[in-house]
């Protein structure tokens, strides 16, 4: 059995050592009762690596500060919501490395390889980005709200997708912090790209491994939300980290709310650039053939475009207030 959250007491920890304990006999009932699987055992060796790696993401999670006094409690309690954690059927192995549904991670043992990185690399990213699928739910009944909110027509879907696109980022970059943390190494440069498929004319920037396409629209979009206190001198991670630590706050779709409703004019904004955000992400979803469109209709060049225009319109940059000198 693998060894599970020994060292973290019950007193900072509550409840959190024996629901791994008891995820873990569950998840490992469930693969060894697959009859359909050709060798039980390297799918016991599947599981217990999994369970290790649970532990050494919150690990550096905790590490990097992505939970605060008031944020850690959700995040403990999010981690203990986990159901099951399986091995993605067979038929999914060719189009994906895993996937997260009413908290129950399925992962594939055979992963396709992210760019510049090996099998078991992409794995352990791979995994860590399910796991951050887990702690940013912790907003799903208020974000479900929220989509109305915003939502002036009949777009509360494609405004749903807008934010699965933030999410997409957030957990991917959080995947990246805790890998190289536990590498004990600095993250990549952010570099300038391309996708012939998706946005054929165009370059974005990026430094993550997967959602590359996403990164730079998610970035643009914080800038634009106030309570963020975005800085010009932030880069790129620092802007997404300020995003990820509000995103795993229960307070963040109050925040968005209401800075919305002091606003309408950037409500209406927000809109459009969450539904121009909904499409580039169906686009990046389509591009390795999940979703309904077809190849030629993935070229989002026209939604980058406008999302540009009003992200530039409403940046809100944050100037740190002068210090005063005592006279």
């Amino acid at each position: 059995m693998a060894t599970l959250f020994t060292s973290w007491d019950e007193e900072r920890f509550p409840g959190l050592q024996e629901h791994m304990r008891q995820l873990y006999a569950r998840s490992l009932a469930g693969v060894l009762s697959n009859e359909n699987s050709p060798n039980k055992e390297l799918d016991e060796q599947f599981i217990n690596r999994l369970f290790q790696m649970i532990e050494k993401y919150f690990i550096s999670f905790l590490k990097l500060g992505y939970a605060s006094k008031t944020t850690f409690p959700v995040s403990l309690e999010q981690l203990k919501k986990i159901r099951l954690i399986s091995i993605l059927d067979e038929s999914l192995r060719n189009r994906l490395n895993g996937v997260t549904y009413k908290y129950i991670i399925a992962m594939n043992p055979t992963p396709g390889c992210y760019p510049e990185h090996d099998s078991d690399t992409s794995l352990e990213l791979t995994f860590y980005h399910e796991l951050g699928h887990i702690l940013t739910s912790c907003n799903k009944e208020d974000m479900e709200y929220l989509y109305k909110c915003l939502d002036s027509g009949d777009h509360a879907k494609e405004i749903e997708k807008g934010f699965e696109c933030l999410d997409e980022v957030v957990v991917q970059s959080i995947a990246e912090d805790v890998y190289y943390d536990q590498k004990g190494e600095a993250r990549p440069e952010v570099k300038t790209m391309q996708n012939q498929i998706i946005y054929p004319k165009g370059e974005f920037h990026s430094n993550l491994a997967e959602y590359r396409e996403l990164q730079e629209i998610a970035c643009s979009f914080a800038k634009c939300l106030g309570f963020l206190q975005v800085s010009e001198d932030d880069s790129m991670d620092e802007v997404i980290k300020k995003l990820a630590k509000a995103m795993l706050s229960q307070n963040f779709c109050y925040h968005f709310y209401q800075e919305c409703v002091m606003d309408p004019e950037k409500m209406k904004d927000f809109e459009t650039m969450l539904i121009a955000m909904g499409k580039i992400k169906d686009a990046k979803y389509g591009s390795f053939g999940i979703g309904t469109l077809k190849r030629e209709d993935l070229d989002i060049t026209e939604s980058i475009v406008d999302f540009q225009v009003l992200a530039e319109k409403n940046k809100s940059i944050f100037i740190e207030p002068e210090e005063k000198v005592q006279s």
